[in-house]
Order: C-alpha cells, then sequence, then structure tokens
C-alpha cells in the first residue's frame, strides 16, 4: 500500500483474510508499534513513511514551489537543492527534486507514491502547496521557511539574531540615522529579521524610527533612489535581503556616496554565496559586513530533522534555527 493511503477496515480485514477481529487487532498493534501505520480519528489506520526504507533506495522528495525546471532555479535555490544532495549522499540516500506542477497537481500524492519517496523537504511557504504535501503523510519538514501553526517541523535561518547584529554594528560604527529597507509581504524572514533589527537598536538605546522604515518588493532600484536622495538621508542601512543590496549599491553610486564612508550597509547572503554573488554586486570596492548563514548546515540539520520523525512521529513541532554570524571583509 503507497504511503499516506488507509487501511481497510478491521472488519474488511478480518474478512480478507478469513481471520478473527482479535488477531487484525494485534496485527495493527504490531504495524502501529513499529511505526508503519497511525491510527487518526474517524479514518482509520494510515500508512506511514517509515513504511519506505531509505536503506533500499527510497528517495527523499524535495519540493519547490517554482514552475520552472529545476535547471532554470535561481542561484539561490539551485544551491540550495545542490547542498540537499550533497546531505542525502553522505547518508547514501537518493533526492527526487519535484516542481511547483507536483504541487499543484490533485495528483501529488500519487507523484510521492510513485517514487517511493520515505520523507519530503518542502520549500515554500504557500499554505495550498503545504497542505498538499502534508496529505502525503510522510515525514516532513521545511527549509528556508515555516507556517505558524502548520505543526510541519522547519529548518530556516536565525532571522532575529541577524538583524540584531546589524543594527547593532550600525549603531556601533556611530551612525545615527539607521534604516531598515526591506520586503514589504509578511512572511516569517521579513518579521525575524524586523524583530531582531528592532531589537538591535534598543540594546544600544536608540529607537526605531518609523520614518526610517522603508519596505517594498516592487522597483527596488527606485525606492533606493528615493532613500539616498534628500537631506534627510540615513548614514547607515540594513538591507537584509538579496534582491535589495545591487539596488542599494547602485543608488549609492548615482547620488555619489561612498559605501563604508558616507553610508554604512549591512547586507545578507548565505556563505556560500558570499564570494559568487555578495562580493561582485560592489564592482571591486570593499563590499560592506553582510549577515552570513551556512547552506550545508540548513540542509544537514533538515536530514536529521527527518530521521527523528522517521523514528518518533509523535514528536511535538520542531523548529530549528541555523546560526547566523556577522562577516566583515578585512
Amino acid at each position: 500500500m503507497a504511503v499516506g493511503d488507509y487501511l481497510p477496515t478491521e472488519r474488511q480485514l478480518s474478512q480478507s483474510f478469513a481471520v478473527a477481529h482479535t488477531t487484525v487487532r494485534r496485527a495493527l498493534a504490531r504495524l502501529q508499534a513499529d511505526g508503519l501505520i497511525r491510527p487518526e480519528p474517524r479514518k482509520g489506520y494510515r500508512v506511514l513513511g517509515m513504511a519506505n526504507d531509505p536503506l533500499r533506495g527510497c528517495p527523499v522528495a524535495y519540493i519547490r514551489s517554482d514552475s520552472r525546471e529545476p535547471a532554470a532555479w535561481d542561484e539561490h535555490h539551485a544551491r540550495l537543492m545542490s547542498t540537499l544532495q550533497d546531505a542525502a549522499d553522505r547518508k547514501g540516500w537518493p533526492l527526487a527534486a519535484m516542481g511547483e506542477s507536483a504541487i499543484q497537481s490533485v495528483n501529488v500524492r500519487t507523484r510521492l507514491a510513485a517514487s517511493h519517496a520515505w520523507a519530503a523537504i518542502l520549500d515554500s511557504n504557500d499554505p495550498a502547496a503545504l497542505s498538499s504535501v502534508k496529505d502525503a503523510g510522510l515525514p516532513l519538514v521545511m527549509v528556508d521557511s515555516w507556517v505558524e501553526g502548520s505543526g510541519v517541523d522547519s529548518v530556516l535561518q536565525d532571522g532575529h539574531h541577524g538583524g540584531m547584529l546589524a543594527s547593532r554594528y550600525l549603531a556601533e560604527a556611530g551612525c545615527r540615522r539607521i534604516a531598515w529597507f526591506g520586503r514589504a509581504d509578511c512572511n516569517v524572514h521579513v518579521f525575524d529579521r524586523f524583530g531582531g533589527f528592532c531589537a538591535g537598536l534598543l540594546s544600544k538605546s536608540m529607537p526605531t524610527e518609523s520614518s526610517l522604515v522603508f519596505q517594498t518588493s516592487d522597483d527596488v532600484l527606485s525606492a533606493a533612489r528615493k532613500i539616498l536622495s534628500g537631506a534627510g538621508r540615513p548614514d547607515g542601512i540594513a538591507a537584509l535581503w538579496n534582491t535589495h543590496i545591487s539596488p542599494l549599491a547602485q543608488a549609492a553610486a548615482e547620488c555619489g556616496l561612498v559605501i563604508g564612508k558616507d553610508l554604512q550597509l549591512v547586507g545578507w547572503t548565505p556563505s556560500e554565496m558570499y564570494a559568487s554573488r555578495y562580493a561582485p554586486m560592489f564592482h571591486g570596492i570593499a563590499p560592506p559586513p553582510a549577515i552570513t548563514w551556512d547552506l550545508r548546515a540548513m540542509a544537514d540539520a533538515a536530514m536529521a530533522i527527518l530521521l527523528e520523525r522517521r523514528a518518533n512521529p509523535g514528536l511535538p513541532e520542531l523548529r530549528v534555527r541555523v546560526p547566523v554570524r556577522l562577516r566583515i571583509k578585512e
């Protein structure tokens, strides 16, 4: 039977195998003790991911909300998938990547069953995607995201600590008009990083000024130009998003501002992308400090959680934070 399916009723099993009801109940109790099935109220017994054995070649499914093929994903997610593949390889597990089409399809359970996946990694905070994958009944962990109240394990960067490190650095660098330049959408990363940013200022006895909080997701360059023009411009900015760093660097150059002298800036990037993506944004000048974190740490933590969830499906929801640090170019 496929993972996620429900067993026939006790009556049906008794009739099919011509055994007594007590025998069926003992068999179900044994399967439950072995972690192969789980009773669900008013539904019956459900087949769990333990029924698929990673030691027999059953893969971990990596599922991302992107309609493109994995080869066309942006560098961040391509590297994350590659890092997850490496983490799976170290354990001798195959990894099966699935795009948005698998999530949107009503046959997502069929796709997962056909691959004999024993666990799933979801790289999306879309509630519909989460519901579809969760319904498959596999051990599941979300990476780089979290949905409140989902009851699903997650691994993501420690955005709160990153925000604190950024605002504290700017305050200690002598900045007195410290701005937040972030995304306008509401997700766990926005809440974590902005909350940490405010906490860092508070620890330095500096208020968070509403006039210095800038949020945008569209036309980031125009927003950056507006922030840096005029007499009341900030002297320090926390831009804790990959999409906001390059526009700020371009706008600063257009305004004749030297980053590190006229304007202090703190960015955000995975450590594996510091040299390939972050530093080149500044076109030969020394890159400003960045909050960095390791993709490998995220991948290894995700694999460890899946193993723990497989062995102990009744554990409460786990939420693991990947450590961050402030990297200053020497």
